[in-house]
């Protein structure tokens, strides 16, 4: 049914056809993003209070807010994203003034190898690397532990913060 009075009416004669999924996306990742700054602002002058309460100068600048990110849209399954074989799928994407179905292929990848096979595919994010395109995708499913005593064992975490990454590794033996 057609709305008389949309709400973004201007957005909406601007992005014809404008998928609503892609526009969750990037609301979800525009909100992330300033919701992270704020955090990130907090901190900045919680550390600024304390060094002045210990009488020590402080002169580290604030977080900006950045115009310009390295976001990439999530290609929610079913509207965004159809899975046609194990090599092939279709993606929505813009395409000569309009959006329209792109028929691709994936690597050859085993997900055997991967140990992935068993798992959830989730659904995955178009990311730009350099001047190609490839689709991330992540799977969701259980892992057993090992019953090994806590000496014994390997451990291996990441941590994920705005333009930070941090990988952390222990050996157990």
């Amino acid at each position: 049914m057609h709305n008389p009075n949309p709400f973004y009416a201007e957005f909406d004669q601007r992005f014809y056809k404008f998928p609503s999924y892609f526009r969750r996306s990037a609301i979800a990742e525009a909100f992330g993003i300033v919701k992270s700054h704020h955090s990130r602002f907090q901190l900045w002058q919680a550390e600024q209070q304390h060094a002045q309460q210990e009488g020590k100068r402080f002169s580290k600048k604030p977080p900006k807010l950045q115009a310009q990110h390295q976001a990439f849209p999530c290609l929610y399954k079913g509207n965004m994203f159809i899975r046609t074989s194990d090599r092939a799928a279709k993606i929505k994407v813009f395409h000569q003034g309009d959006w329209v179905w792109l028929p691709i292929t994936f690597k050859g990848q085993d997900l055997f190898k991967r140990n992935v096979w068993s798992m959830k595919e989730c659904s995955p994010t178009l990311v730009r690397k350099g001047k190609r395109y490839a689709l991330h995708i992540a799977y969701e499913g259980d892992v057993k532990l090992t019953q090994a005593e806590l000496s014994k064992q390997r451990v291996c975490a990441a941590r994920f913060r705005v333009n930070e990454f941090r990988s952390l590794f222990r050996d157990g033996r």
